[in-house]
């Protein structure tokens, strides 16, 4: 009787380690893929930022031998990066119409969501 019970605990236990497969991904729609990917415009901007970032590594800096002086010819081209990256930050946070949408007036956000307006 009880050498059959712990057969059976056993088999439970193995039963309950069997791993069960994992479900399939989801279809990838297009609304899956603008969300994963960047647009043609937001491409621009990186781009840009890294255009920028190139320039300014090969900008570098010179020291004048005459005066001791360094001039760092890198910081121009690093600030223009930057204000890129920012503008790429801005353009992916609120330039999307499905991302982001400011409206001060609640009357104009409650007519697009409420389905009784």
């Amino acid at each position: 009787q009880q050498h059959n019970h712990h057969q059976q605990q056993q088999h439970n236990l193995r039963r309950r380690r069997r791993r069960r497969p994992l479900p399939p991904p989801p279809p990838f729609d297009r609304e899956t893929r603008t969300m994963a990917f960047l647009n043609s415009r937001q491409y621009c901007w990186v781009a840009m930022v890294v255009l920028f970032v190139f320039l300014a590594c090969g900008a570098g800096q010179v020291t004048d031998t005459a005066t001791g002086d360094e001039y760092f010819y890198y910081i121009p081209y690093l600030t223009v990066a930057i204000f890129f990256m920012f503008g790429l930050l801005m353009d992916v946070l609120f330039l999307d119409d499905a991302v982001f949408s400011f409206d001060p007036n609640y009357d104009n956000w409650r007519r697009r969501i409420d389905p009784k307006f």
